[in-house]
């Protein structure tokens, strides 16, 4: 599963997709920043509709938002937890303030 946030105006969307067929699997609309506290509630939620999907949640991806592993570690354990490669690529080719630029 792959969780992100996306900032509409003064919303935030939390939401849950499963990578393999692209399915949002769950949201929620916040009209504040999320908090570790509105991510675990969420993840908690999710975890408990997954039975009845009859998913299994095998890993999560995020973006690399500090806010994830925390709430991730606290309802799903020592699951797998990765870093979308095109966020970690994002990061790699932004250039800022370098000298020879």
């Amino acid at each position: 599963m792959a969780a992100d946030e996306l900032y509409e105006g003064p919303y935030c969307v939390l939401s849950v997709v499963a990578n393999r067929c692209y399915k949002r699997m769950r949201y929620e609309v916040l009209d504040h920043d999320p908090t570790h506290n509105d991510i675990t509630a969420f993840f908690e939620r999710l975890k408990t509709a997954l039975p009845h999907r009859d998913l299994t949640l095998k890993g999560m991806t995020t973006d690399g938002s500090p806010r994830y592993p925390e709430p991730i570690r606290t309802v799903f354990g020592a699951g797998p937890h990765q870093i979308c490669t095109f966020h970690v690529l994002k990061e790699l080719t932004q250039v800022t303030g370098c000298e020879f630029c």
